[in-house]
């Protein structure tokens, strides 16, 4: 079941027992539903950060100096714990080099609230993180071999019970099979696109952003980069 509701300048979208895939064809969007709970909220434009148009992709762009990000609540809908599969594109400016930058996710240390986040490290490791119990925490990322500055990356996080931590980062797989709890804490914290732990924030942008409480395969995962890719190349921005 799909929900779409208009307040002022704010589209809602949410789908109940329903996979919700997104396809861009020129200016058009299609939306399919199958069998997932999800929530996907568009927020406008606030300051001086919000939607850039370029090429074939409209994308939300952020500054670390205004302290842009976009957040939603803590709901039912968000509180996943058991299978996960999140991510976007997104594309990290000068400024993030050497340097922790947010992708996405439920993650705040103060109060042990941590859940689930994707980031940057460091030392440029795209990386994927859960907390069992809102401290302990287990990660998987890519040894920092895909990160280049002002280049659009797709990052997917997936975690699967007590089997399979994972980061897909531009076609490749990354995964940890070591040690995998059997569930997520059911953090409070909201939803953060762009910022991390209320302290870190993105310097660029961040494209077709998702979250889905069903473990993708492998497949969709990779149909889904290699069907979107083309509207990233640099000819297209």
């Amino acid at each position: 079941m799909v929900d779409v509701e208009y307040e002022d300048t704010q589209a809602y979208i949410r789908a109940t027992q329903g996979l919700v895939d997104v396809e861009y064809e020129d200016t058009q969007a299609y939306i399919w539903v199958t069998q997932v709970s999800v929530m996907v909220e568009y927020i406008p434009k606030t300051g001086n950060c919000g939607i850039n148009d370029m090429g074939l992709v409209t994308y939300y762009e952020f500054a670390s100096s205004l302290k842009c990000y976009l957040s939603r609540v803590d709901e039912v809908g968000l509180s996943v714990t058991g299978e996960l599969t999140f991510g976007c594109w997104i594309l990290m400016n000068d400024l993030c080099m050497g340097k922790i930058t947010p992708v996405m996710g439920k993650w705040y240390e103060t109060g042990n609230q941590r859940g689930f986040v994707l980031y940057k490290a460091s030392d440029n490791s795209m990386t994927l993180s859960i907390s069992t119990d809102g401290t302990a925490v287990v990660t998987i990322d890519d040894g920092g071999v895909n990160f280049i500055a002002n280049e659009w990356m797709y990052v997917v996080g997936r975690f699967i019970p007590s089997t399979e931590l994972a980061i897909f980062v531009n076609g490749t797989w990354y995964k940890n099979t070591t040690d995998i709890p059997a569930s997520i804490f059911d953090s409070t914290e909201q939803l953060e696109l762009a910022r991390y732990n209320r302290y870190y924030y993105l310097d660029g942008g961040i494209c077709h952003a998702f979250v889905s409480a069903v473990a993708l395969e492998d497949s969709d995962i990779e149909a889904n980069y290699s069907h979107t890719k083309a509207m990233f190349n640099k000819q297209f921005m």
